[in-house]
């Protein structure tokens, strides 16, 4: 799932999406299912994203506004992750910024926002530290119980 602010923002987490599919050898099924961030306060749009969450095995969120992260879609993330019932981890990627001037710095509030519900509703957590550039975790001190480090 790829949430987002702006076209600009769902073209930058599709992008990530192939590049996360090439480091994995190419053993991710890219299927991108697009969600703008104003539809997590709709509670029938709500109840479809969950639907659509139980297929995923990523949700990436970017943004390329400076507007702060909703709250209706942190409720969300706490609400759906319990439905996947026995699914794999989900990973919660962050891509945070305006373009071209680069990501959010990692002490940012609405990244800290983002992973904090991350680790809250039992996901791992990525965000890169430039876009479209490497991607380097940004583990917190506290890993969740899925957590795997590569180094």
């Amino acid at each position: 799932m790829i949430v987002y602010d702006l076209e600009a923002a769902y073209r930058r987490g599709l992008r990530t999406l192939v590049y996360l599919d090439r480091l994995a050898g190419g053993g991710i099924n890219v299927r991108p299912i697009p969600w703008r961030l104003d539809e997590f306060e709709q509670a029938d749009r709500r109840t479809l994203a969950t639907e659509n969450l139980g297929a995923a095995d990523i949700v990436l969120v970017s943004m390329t506004s400076t507007v702060e992260v909703p709250a209706a879609l942190r409720r969300w993330l706490l609400d759906a992750v319990p439905t996947r019932h026995g699914r794999s981890a989900l990973l919660v990627v962050a891509l945070l910024g305006t373009l071209p001037d680069g990501m959010d710095p990692p002490q940012s509030p609405r990244l800290q926002f983002i992973k904090r519900t991350a680790y809250e509703a039992g996901c791992d957590f990525l965000a890169p530290m430039q876009p479209d550039h490497d991607l380097l975790p940004q583990w917190s001190s506290q890993p969740s119980p899925h957590e795997v480090r590569h180094r």
